[in-house]
C-alpha cells in the first residue's frame, strides 16, 4: 500500500518488544520504491513517547506526517482509549493527517466502541467497496477514515 501511495517514507510502530520481529519483517519486504523506513516503538497513550516520535520524525522528514494506517489494531477493549489518544495527539500536531483505518469485525463490539469514541476527536467516513481494489474487498473487513474535527485543533 505504502509503494500504491508513493510514500518517501514510512514508519512502522510497535510496542518494544515486537520490534525485532517488526525489523525482520522489514527486511524481508523491503522494495525498491521506499528505502526509507524505520521501525520505532510506541505504547498508545504515553504522551512522552509520542512527542518524542513526532520530534524524531520532524528532525528526519522535511515533510509532516500526512497518513496513519491502522490495520487490524482493534480488538481489546482497555486499547481503544489509548489508540485514539495518541491518534488525536498526532493529527493535533499534524492537522492535514488522514488516518485510514483497516478492521477485521473478529471483535465487532470493539470496534463499535472505538467507532462511537472516536466521533468526539474525529470525523469518520466509510469507505465504500467500489472504492477498494477488488483484490482488498471483504465482508469481513470495515475500511475507514478519521480526520480530526476542526473545533479540536
Amino acid at each position: 500500500l505504502c509503494t500504491q501511495l508513493h510514500a518517501n517514507s514510512v514508519t512502522l510502530t510497535d510496542l518494544a518488544p515486537v520490534l525485532p520481529i517488526l525489523t525482520h519483517n522489514i527486511n524481508q519486504n523491503i522494495n525498491v520504491n521506499i528505502t526509507n523506513v524505520q521501525c520505532k516503538a510506541l505504547n498508545w497513550g504515553n504522551e512522552p513517547q509520542i512527542e518524542l516520535l513526532c520530534r524524531e520524525l520532524d528532525e528526519r522528514e522535511n515533510t509532516p506526517i500526512d497518513l496513519v494506517l491502522c490495520s487490524d489494531l482493534i480488538y481489546r477493549e482497555e486499547a481503544v482509549n489509548p489508540l485514539i489518544r495518541t491518534l488525536y495527539l498526532i493529527c493535533r500536531k499534524y492537522t492535514n493527517c488522514l488516518v485510514l483505518v483497516a478492521q477485521d469485525y473478529h471483535r465487532p463490539e470493539v470496534l463499535q466502541m472505538f467507532c462511537e469514541q472516536s466521533e468526539k476527536y474525529f470525523i469518520m467516513q466509510s469507505v465504500s467497496k467500489d472504492e477498494m481494489d477488488s483484490e482488498v474487498q471483504s465482508e469481513d473487513i470495515k475500511l475507514f477514515t478519521l480526520r480530526l474535527k476542526n473545533n479540536l485543533n
